[in-house]
């Protein structure tokens, strides 16, 4: 076993469309993995920037793209391609680019690692003949539109040799909605380390002009910001508690649909707006905050509630996810948990309040977080997982 293609979305710093959640998470584990393995990156993306030491292949222009369609309907197996006749032509269309495309491709790697269930990259592999190991880390196949998706994630969940879930609660709805359960193994999303020292931290909050007798909210939400995100439980909160208002200063890291959100809440003085940035940047604001709120109304794992718990900041986020951060982090105290469906905004205030009234020890909260989901502690998982397949 010496070879890895991966095949998934990246950061903008590398070509992608956003940073954060999946992309993040995918050019972390690749750089980790280049260290041991011969590694390879299949992207939708047109211009990717180049990663030393890995293998990049972007995606067509429009005219190649037809040609590949073309190639990929003459040779593809047409009783395995009746298979997928749920798909729409579109769909179908886009599985027999990637068919076409990836044919030549994969042979030159022992395992795939493919990121999300919806990838039509899975569907386009299960068609093939001959060809290496799949594995598909699924990271929330059930937030957006399940209904009109359902039937290719449970056809991509059978037809991949091993599926990482990444939560207890990912478990749970793979069991809800029947997917393949025989394939499945626990992996949680690891975090890269960074340090930042305390006179680093005082600069920053020079830089941004903020009373140091206030208390800083951050809230990280760059996908869904208002719809799945949060963000508008968190503004209503903060704007109908008069202490919130008046000592807290709230930092929005949102897409360009939170931003023009937030600008409803003109009685919220004291807030930064921040459009989405790279980790390497995103760090700062994790290292000043006093906590991290994302009450989000589903999560699949919140790898920003890790991010945040690594510089010593306490979270209060989704309860399923919460709860089990919580139980593993035990005895420590990391924060609250919030349920959207059940509590209201002044129930997230009080929360809030309450979270902001104890005292934390930085220092062991940091220690603990290494120690669960380091890159350093998890990724021999991702090790072990490649090893079996290629066994197979």
């Amino acid at each position: 076993m010496d070879s890895i293609l991966y095949i998934t979305c990246l950061p903008k710093e590398y070509g992608g469309k956003e940073d954060g959640g999946v992309a993040t998470h995918s050019i972390q584990l690749i750089l980790k993995a280049k260290d041991y393995y011969r590694v390879g990156v299949y992207s939708s993306i047109k211009k990717i920037s180049r990663v030393d030491g890995v293998s990049l292949y972007k995606e067509d222009s429009k005219y190649l793209k037809i040609l590949r369609i073309i190639s990929g309907y003459l040779s593809v197996d047409k009783e395995k391609f009746k298979e997928i006749g749920f798909l729409s032509l579109k769909d179908r269309l886009r599985v027999l680019y990637h068919y076409s495309k990836l044919k030549n491709i994969v042979s030159q790697y022992d395992v795939v690692h493919i990121h999300s269930l919806h990838n039509l990259s899975t569907t386009a592999l299960s068609l093939l003949k001959s060809r290496p190991r799949i594995v598909v880390t699924d990271h929330g196949f059930w937030q957006g539109d399940l209904e009109k998706s359902i039937e290719t994630v449970i056809y991509n969940s059978f037809s991949a040799d091993q599926v990482i879930y990444i939560s207890e609660y990912a478990k749970l709805k793979i069991e809800e909605n029947k997917l393949n359960t025989t394939n499945i193994v626990k992996i949680y999303n690891p975090y890269l380390v960074k340090e930042l020292d305390t006179k680093f931290k005082n600069n920053i909050k020079e830089k941004l002009n903020i009373n140091a007798n206030k208390k800083i909210i951050l809230f990280s939400g760059v996908s869904e910001p208002v719809n799945r995100k949060g963000l508008d439980i968190l503004l209503e909160s903060v704007s109908q508690d008069s202490y919130l208002k008046d000592n807290t200063v709230l930092i929005i890291i949102s897409n360009d649909d939170g931003l023009k959100y937030l600008n409803q809440y003109k009685n919220l003085r004291n807030v930064i707006p921040l459009k989405p940035m790279p980790y390497s940047e995103i760090i700062d604001y994790y290292a000043i905050s006093d906590i991290f709120v994302l009450p989000s109304r589903s999560e699949s794992f919140g790898l920003v509630y890790i991010e945040a718990l690594s510089f010593g900041t306490p979270v209060i986020g989704f309860d399923k996810v919460i709860q089990e951060f919580q139980s593993i982090y035990s005895p420590i105290y990391i924060g609250e948990s919030f349920n959207p469906f059940i509590e209201n905004n002044e129930d997230l205030g009080l929360k809030i309040k309450k979270v902001l009234s104890k005292k934390f020890n930085e220092a062991e909260l940091k220690e603990k977080t290494i120690e669960l989901f380091s890159w350093e502690k998890l990724f021999h998982k991702f090790k072990n997982v490649y090893t079996e397949l290629a066994k197979k």
